[in-house]
């Protein structure tokens, strides 16, 4: 009864809570969302109704890449235009990957599957304008972790853990943003520091158990000097490490430093990378 997810706070004051439609693992979410599915909306809340909803595009997510085909990535390219599309030969690649035919044509794919998934986040803020709420809206846009190919998604290093964040203010809630719009900030963020953040920016009290903090509106913090990151297990493999970073290093802790740099592991395994 003390510890509550944050969106059940937010219902609490009023707000309609969504979510479409990715969840934890392993967790009962009774009293959470109003709503939690393939289908949710902030549509359907009520006349005037203040929202919060999630919506999450696994367009980019790597059970796109495990173990598909040319046929299944070019129900995505054919979506795109011409120009739109990524020549396997021109895209720039991280220098620890090896300059081959076959990687350029794996990251190729992951570059359309980008822009595909930009057009989703592209036609998501015209339902906003649609709907007259653009300019009532904060809008957050963020990935969840690094790209689901090796020395990515899994592990420690920043092509794991650093992702792209986005805020978009309109013009009333300006006074809320540190930033004028189009700036780039250095801030140390972590995903723990959301939820206060939301709470915050909603003038609503942060429970004191929360570990986060608050980076945006009445209770924002000071930035943080250091953030800290996590690994226990990859699915069935266990491989624990520790990881914390300031502005300029970034120091990584394995504690099972006798396991392969690549375990063995069903899911990441059914990628075509990985053969």
């Amino acid at each position: 009864e003390r510890i509550k997810c944050f969106p059940e706070y937010l219902r609490s004051a009023g707000y309609y809570c969504s979510n479409n439609y990715k969840k934890d693992y392993n967790f009962t979410d009774v009293n959470v969302w109003d709503e939690s599915s393939q289908t949710a909306h902030w549509r359907k809340r009520k006349s005037g109704q203040p929202f919060f909803s999630v919506f999450n595009f696994t367009s980019t997510h790597q059970g796109q890449i495990n173990g598909s085909d040319d046929e299944f990535f070019d129900k995505y390219t054919s979506k795109l235009k011409p120009e739109e599309r990524h020549d396997d030969e021109r895209i720039p690649l991280p220098p620890y990957y090896p300059d081959t035919e076959f990687v350029r044509k794996i990251w190729s794919r992951y570059y359309n599957l980008i822009t595909f998934m930009d057009k989703q986040v592209s036609d998501l803020l015209a339902q906003l304008e649609a709907d007259g709420l653009a300019d009532n809206t904060i809008v957050f846009f963020f990935s969840d972790h690094g790209m689901g190919i090796p020395r990515f998604k899994r592990t420690l290093y920043d092509s794991g853990l650093n992702v792209p964040l986005i805020i978009r203010f309109p013009e009333r809630y300006q006074h809320l943003s540190p930033l004028r719009a189009g700036r780039r900030t250095d801030r140390l963020v972590s995903f723990v520091d959301f939820a206060p953040t939301v709470l915050s920016l909603a003038g609503l009290s942060i429970p004191g158990y929360m570990q986060g903090r608050a980076f945006l509106g009445a209770w924002a913090g000071p930035p943080r000097e250091y953030v800290f990151g996590a690994a226990s297990r990859v699915d069935e493999a266990y491989e624990l490490s520790r990881c914390v970073r300031d502005k300029r290093y970034k120091y990584i802790r394995n504690y099972m430093p006798h396991l392969p740099y690549i375990q063995p592991s069903e899911y990441p395994d059914r990628a075509e990378i990985m053969q």
